[in-house]
Protein backbone atom coordinates (compact mmCIF):
# COMPACT_ATOMS: atom_id res chain seq x y z
CA UNK A 1 0.00 0.00 0.00
CA UNK A 2 1.26 3.47 -0.93
CA UNK A 3 1.68 6.06 1.63
CA UNK A 4 -0.32 9.32 1.17
CA UNK A 5 2.87 12.20 1.81
CA UNK A 6 1.49 15.66 1.79
CA UNK A 7 3.96 18.18 0.83
CA UNK A 8 4.17 22.03 1.11
CA UNK A 9 6.53 23.28 -1.37
CA UNK A 10 7.98 26.85 -2.69
CA UNK A 11 6.59 27.16 -6.37
CA UNK A 12 10.48 27.01 -7.42
CA UNK A 13 11.34 23.34 -7.06
CA UNK A 14 7.57 21.93 -7.39
CA UNK A 15 8.69 20.66 -11.03
CA UNK A 16 11.62 18.86 -9.71
CA UNK A 17 9.17 16.98 -7.44
CA UNK A 18 8.00 13.04 -8.34
CA UNK A 19 4.76 13.12 -7.73
CA UNK A 20 3.96 9.62 -7.43
CA UNK A 21 6.86 6.56 -6.39
CA UNK A 22 6.24 2.82 -5.64
CA UNK A 23 5.86 3.36 -2.45
CA UNK A 24 3.82 6.86 -2.34
CA UNK A 25 1.70 9.21 -4.04
CA UNK A 26 2.31 13.43 -3.07
CA UNK A 27 -0.16 15.92 -2.54
CA UNK A 28 1.70 18.70 -3.68
CA UNK A 29 0.59 22.36 -2.46
CA UNK A 30 2.60 25.21 -3.66
CA UNK A 31 4.24 27.76 -1.10
CA UNK A 32 4.23 31.22 -2.76
CA UNK A 33 7.52 33.06 -1.90
CA UNK A 34 6.00 36.22 -1.44
CA UNK A 35 4.16 34.59 1.28
CA UNK A 36 5.05 36.01 4.99
CA UNK A 37 2.83 34.40 6.89
CA UNK A 38 4.31 30.71 6.93
CA UNK A 39 4.47 29.30 9.63
CA UNK A 40 0.48 29.33 10.15
CA UNK A 41 0.04 27.89 6.97
CA UNK A 42 2.30 25.10 7.88
CA UNK A 43 0.26 24.52 10.99
CA UNK A 44 -2.89 24.97 8.82
CA UNK A 45 -1.86 22.44 6.38
CA UNK A 46 -0.30 19.99 8.47
CA UNK A 47 2.16 19.28 5.25
CA UNK A 48 4.80 15.84 6.01
CA UNK A 49 7.55 17.77 4.15
CA UNK A 50 8.25 21.12 3.66
CA UNK A 51 10.22 22.60 0.81
CA UNK A 52 11.55 25.93 1.40
CA UNK A 53 13.95 28.66 0.32
CA UNK A 54 15.97 30.03 2.63
CA UNK A 55 15.34 33.71 2.05
CA UNK A 56 12.05 35.13 0.33
CA UNK A 57 9.79 37.63 1.04
CA UNK A 58 9.32 37.00 4.54
CA UNK A 59 10.80 35.08 7.16
CA UNK A 60 14.10 33.59 6.68
CA UNK A 61 14.11 29.16 6.95
CA UNK A 62 15.92 29.29 9.96
CA UNK A 63 13.19 31.53 12.00
CA UNK A 64 10.30 29.57 10.65
CA UNK A 65 11.69 26.26 11.84
CA UNK A 66 12.51 27.74 15.18
CA UNK A 67 9.22 29.84 15.40
CA UNK A 68 7.32 26.23 14.24
CA UNK A 69 9.30 24.10 16.46
CA UNK A 70 8.78 26.50 19.30
CA UNK A 71 4.90 26.24 18.99
CA UNK A 72 4.17 22.52 17.85
CA UNK A 73 6.55 20.35 19.66
CA UNK A 74 4.49 17.01 19.19
CA UNK A 75 4.42 17.24 15.00
CA UNK A 76 6.68 18.99 12.78
CA UNK A 77 7.42 18.16 9.71
CA UNK A 78 10.54 17.29 7.67
CA UNK A 79 11.83 20.59 6.29
CA UNK A 80 14.39 20.63 3.49
CA UNK A 81 16.00 23.78 2.91
CA UNK A 82 17.00 25.11 -0.40
CA UNK A 83 19.81 27.63 -1.15
CA UNK A 84 22.30 28.55 -3.89
CA UNK A 85 25.11 28.99 -1.96
CA UNK A 86 26.05 27.79 1.86
CA UNK A 87 28.45 28.89 3.88
CA UNK A 88 30.11 27.08 6.93
CA UNK A 89 27.98 29.26 9.43
CA UNK A 90 24.69 29.43 7.40
CA UNK A 91 24.99 25.28 7.40
CA UNK A 92 25.66 25.27 11.41
CA UNK A 93 22.49 27.61 11.99
CA UNK A 94 20.63 24.92 9.65
CA UNK A 95 21.79 21.78 11.45
CA UNK A 96 21.18 23.62 15.02
CA UNK A 97 17.73 24.76 14.05
CA UNK A 98 16.64 20.67 12.86
CA UNK A 99 16.64 21.34 8.79
CA UNK A 100 16.93 17.60 7.73
CA UNK A 101 18.32 18.58 3.85
CA UNK A 102 19.95 21.64 2.60
CA UNK A 103 19.17 21.43 -1.30
CA UNK A 104 21.95 23.44 -3.54
CA UNK A 105 20.91 24.35 -7.08
CA UNK A 106 20.44 22.67 -9.72
CA UNK A 107 17.72 20.36 -7.69
CA UNK A 108 18.32 16.54 -8.03
CA UNK A 109 15.05 15.23 -8.08
CA UNK A 110 17.06 12.22 -7.25
CA UNK A 111 17.79 14.23 -3.90
CA UNK A 112 14.15 14.90 -3.90
CA UNK A 113 13.07 11.52 -3.92
CA UNK A 114 15.06 10.54 -1.01
CA UNK A 115 13.93 12.69 1.23
CA UNK A 116 10.35 11.75 0.21
CA UNK A 117 11.27 8.13 0.91
CA UNK A 118 12.90 9.29 4.43
CA UNK A 119 9.30 10.79 5.84
CA UNK A 120 7.57 7.26 3.90
CA UNK A 121 9.14 5.33 6.34
CA UNK A 122 8.58 7.18 9.08
CA UNK A 123 5.51 7.25 8.50
CA UNK A 124 5.18 3.83 8.13
CA UNK A 125 7.66 2.79 11.39
CA UNK A 126 4.71 5.67 12.87
CA UNK A 127 1.80 3.61 11.96
CA UNK A 128 3.15 0.38 13.54
CA UNK A 129 3.98 1.68 16.61
CA UNK A 130 0.13 3.38 16.78
CA UNK A 131 -1.26 -0.06 15.97
CA UNK A 132 1.20 -2.07 18.64
CA UNK A 133 -0.15 1.16 21.47
CA UNK A 134 -3.70 0.63 20.52
CA UNK A 135 -3.33 -3.15 22.19
CA UNK A 136 -0.48 -2.45 25.29
CA UNK A 137 0.36 -0.03 27.07
CA UNK A 138 3.25 1.70 26.46
CA UNK A 139 4.99 0.16 29.51
CA UNK A 140 4.19 -3.38 28.38
CA UNK A 141 5.26 -2.52 25.10
CA UNK A 142 9.03 -1.38 26.64
CA UNK A 143 9.54 -4.44 28.95
CA UNK A 144 8.14 -6.72 26.02
CA UNK A 145 11.52 -5.64 23.94
CA UNK A 146 11.81 -8.36 21.89
CA UNK A 147 8.83 -7.75 19.70
CA UNK A 148 9.84 -4.10 18.89
CA UNK A 149 12.97 -3.29 16.93
CA UNK A 150 15.92 -1.58 18.63
CA UNK A 151 15.09 1.68 17.11
CA UNK A 152 11.61 1.91 18.57
CA UNK A 153 12.59 0.87 21.49
CA UNK A 154 15.08 3.16 21.93
CA UNK A 155 12.72 6.14 20.43
CA UNK A 156 10.29 5.26 23.51
CA UNK A 157 13.08 5.89 26.11
CA UNK A 158 14.46 8.94 24.82
CA UNK A 159 10.77 10.15 24.80
CA UNK A 160 10.79 8.94 28.02
CA UNK A 161 13.90 11.30 29.29
CA UNK A 162 12.05 14.55 27.36
CA UNK A 163 13.83 13.69 24.07
CA UNK A 164 11.48 14.11 21.23
CA UNK A 165 12.35 13.76 18.06
CA UNK A 166 12.35 17.99 17.42
CA UNK A 167 15.11 18.23 19.80
CA UNK A 168 18.09 18.75 17.48
CA UNK A 169 20.25 15.93 17.82
CA UNK A 170 18.03 13.65 19.09
CA UNK A 171 18.43 11.42 15.60
CA UNK A 172 22.22 11.10 16.18
CA UNK A 173 21.52 10.03 19.63
CA UNK A 174 18.86 7.49 19.01
CA UNK A 175 21.49 6.08 16.19
CA UNK A 176 24.16 6.25 18.31
CA UNK A 177 22.33 3.72 20.94
CA UNK A 178 21.16 1.55 18.40
CA UNK A 179 24.97 1.08 17.05
CA UNK A 180 25.95 0.41 20.62
CA UNK A 181 22.91 -1.98 21.50
CA UNK A 182 23.79 -3.68 17.71
CA UNK A 183 27.30 -3.67 18.23
CA UNK A 184 29.80 -3.90 21.93
CA UNK A 185 32.91 -2.67 20.44
CA UNK A 186 30.93 0.20 19.45
CA UNK A 187 29.73 0.87 22.87
CA UNK A 188 32.99 1.15 23.67
CA UNK A 189 34.52 3.52 21.43
CA UNK A 190 31.95 6.20 21.03
CA UNK A 191 34.73 8.97 19.67
CA UNK A 192 36.03 6.12 17.37
CA UNK A 193 33.38 4.34 15.94
CA UNK A 194 30.55 5.66 16.37
CA UNK A 195 30.37 9.37 15.50
CA UNK A 196 32.35 8.75 12.21
CA UNK A 197 30.06 5.97 11.38
CA UNK A 198 27.27 8.70 11.81
CA UNK A 199 28.59 11.62 10.43
CA UNK A 200 28.87 9.72 6.78
CA UNK A 201 25.18 8.88 7.09
CA UNK A 202 23.76 12.14 8.39
CA UNK A 203 26.57 13.47 5.83
CA UNK A 204 28.60 16.01 8.30
CA UNK A 205 31.65 15.90 10.57
CA UNK A 206 31.92 13.36 13.65
CA UNK A 207 32.51 16.73 15.85
CA UNK A 208 29.10 18.20 14.76
CA UNK A 209 27.56 14.71 15.50
CA UNK A 210 29.55 14.75 19.23
CA UNK A 211 28.27 18.34 20.10
CA UNK A 212 24.28 17.47 19.15
CA UNK A 213 24.13 14.70 20.73
CA UNK A 214 25.45 16.65 23.78
CA UNK A 215 23.07 19.03 23.64
CA UNK A 216 20.31 16.49 23.44
CA UNK A 217 21.61 14.61 26.65
CA UNK A 218 21.59 17.99 28.09
CA UNK A 219 17.80 18.35 26.89
CA UNK A 220 17.13 15.79 28.82
CA UNK A 221 18.71 16.43 32.22
CA UNK A 222 17.29 19.89 32.23
CA UNK A 223 13.67 18.81 31.11
CA UNK A 224 13.04 15.79 33.14
CA UNK A 225 11.92 15.43 36.77
CA UNK A 226 14.96 13.76 39.19
CA UNK A 227 12.46 11.11 39.65
CA UNK A 228 12.42 9.73 36.39
CA UNK A 229 16.58 9.77 35.52
CA UNK A 230 16.16 7.68 39.27
CA UNK A 231 13.31 5.41 38.47
CA UNK A 232 14.86 4.68 35.24
CA UNK A 233 18.52 4.82 35.23
CA UNK A 234 18.38 3.53 39.07
CA UNK A 235 22.09 3.98 40.82
CA UNK A 236 24.51 4.08 37.88
CA UNK A 237 23.98 7.95 37.66
CA UNK A 238 24.51 11.04 40.30
CA UNK A 239 22.20 13.41 39.66
CA UNK A 240 24.71 15.72 42.16
CA UNK A 241 27.42 15.60 39.27
CA UNK A 242 25.23 16.78 36.30
CA UNK A 243 24.89 15.20 33.23
CA UNK A 244 26.44 12.54 32.15
CA UNK A 245 29.28 12.16 29.60
CA UNK A 246 28.16 11.67 25.84
CA UNK A 247 29.61 8.12 25.96
CA UNK A 248 27.94 7.49 29.95
CA UNK A 249 24.60 7.87 28.43
CA UNK A 250 24.72 5.47 25.39
CA UNK A 251 26.33 3.16 27.25
CA UNK A 252 23.48 3.33 30.27
CA UNK A 253 20.39 2.98 27.65
CA UNK A 254 22.15 0.29 25.75
CA UNK A 255 22.80 -1.66 28.72
CA UNK A 256 19.88 -1.03 29.55
CA UNK A 257 18.08 -2.38 26.62
CA UNK A 258 20.41 -5.32 26.54
CA UNK A 259 19.71 -6.25 30.69
CA UNK A 260 15.56 -6.13 29.64
CA UNK A 261 16.37 -8.38 26.50
CA UNK A 262 18.23 -11.21 28.60
CA UNK A 263 15.89 -11.01 30.95
CA UNK A 264 12.82 -11.28 28.90
CA UNK A 265 14.67 -14.30 27.24
CA UNK A 266 15.17 -15.90 30.92
CA UNK A 267 11.49 -15.55 31.44
CA UNK A 268 10.50 -16.70 28.29
CA UNK A 269 13.02 -19.78 29.25
CA UNK A 270 11.60 -20.75 32.95
CA UNK A 271 7.34 -20.18 31.02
Amino acid sequence: MKANIKILAAENIIKSIPQSGDKYSAEIIPLDSHETEIVEKIACIQPDIVFINMFGFGPDAVSVINSYSSLFTESRPCFAVMCSFVSPKLREELEQCGAYKILTEPYSSERINDIIMHVCLKKQQSNSWKIVASVSTIHQIHDDSKSLDTEKLVSDILLRLGISESISGSQHLKRAIVLAVENEEMMYSVTRLIYPKIAQEFGTTPSVVERRIRRAIAAAWEKSDSSVLESYFGHTIDLARGKPANSEFIAMVADRIKLSRRENERIAVVR
